[in-house]
């Protein structure tokens, strides 16, 4: 997939929900796709596959989300899943008439139990270019992104998560190491257990990887699920939700 064309779902979905002002919505996008635009491209080596898909979190309930998104800047509801989850809805995104080179938009809204309304969403802009215009699209902020990658290299392995992981960290060292207490240890250990190579970077943040590793030698990997409780609490949330005991 394009880079250019998944920035440009982006752009049209930054415009969705902040214009017109009254109907504005809070979002912030994560996972693959805000991982690479906010650097990991740029690094030698490195490579990404552009998965078709966007993924972002919401502070609006998920009705204000369909309302801001439905027939708006080219998004359109996938009406077959918007009743799977109560905090979740999908969109496709296209430019053309004939809906060609659709993008899929996953959306994790609100409200989410322990976290308070007036919290903040923890994002930051991000300038981005288009295949015909450029502007700034919201990123949930580095720690998140860190969190997440981490949650799913807990799950299993694929080489792309730890590497992702280690960008992370060594792109954003010092930003990281002040909000380290917001690693869930038992997530750094299930994630030892597939890239050891990690030790050292987990170390050198004076993350404790012996406890780590005691944590996790109890809980079970497959018990993490994608339900969006789960995406948000180990995104936002101080800790990662804890993983049921085996």
């Amino acid at each position: 997939m394009d880079v250019k064309r998944l920035n440009d779902a982006a752009l049209h979905l930054h415009r969705a929900c902040t214009i017109p002002a009254k109907s504005r919505v809070e979002y912030g996008l994560f996972g693959d796709y805000a991982i690479t635009v906010q650097g990991k491209s740029k690094i030698e080596g490195y490579s990404t596959e552009y998965k078709g898909y966007l993924e972002c979190l919401s502070r609006a309930t998920k009705q204000r989300v369909i309302n801001a998104l439905d027939h708006r800047e080219g998004f359109r509801l996938r009406y077959h899943v918007v009743n799977l989850q109560p905090n979740f809805c999908e969109f496709t995104w296209s430019d053309t008439q004939e809906r060609r080179d659709e993008i899929t938009l996953k959306v994790y809204c609100g409200p989410i139990s322990g976290w308070r309304e007036d919290a903040d969403m923890m994002t930051r802009p991000c300038h981005i270019e288009g295949s015909r215009k450029s502007g700034e699209v919201n990123f949930v902020e580095p720690i998140h992104l860190l969190k997440g990658r981490i949650r799913e290299a807990a799950m299993g392995f694929k080489h792309e998560h730890g590497a992702d992981i280690y960008f992370l960290i060594t792109e954003y060292d010092s930003y990281v190491r002040t909000h380290v207490r917001m690693l869930d240890l038992t997530y750094v250990g299930l994630v030892l257990q597939h890239h050891a190579y990690l030790e050292p970077v987990f170390a050198n943040l004076d993350i404790d990887v012996d406890e780590a590793k005691r944590k996790a030698g109890v809980k079970r990997a497959d018990k993490i699920d994608d339900e969006p409780k789960d995406i948000w609490r180990n995104l936002l949330l101080d800790r990662g939700s804890p993983v049921p005991e085996s």
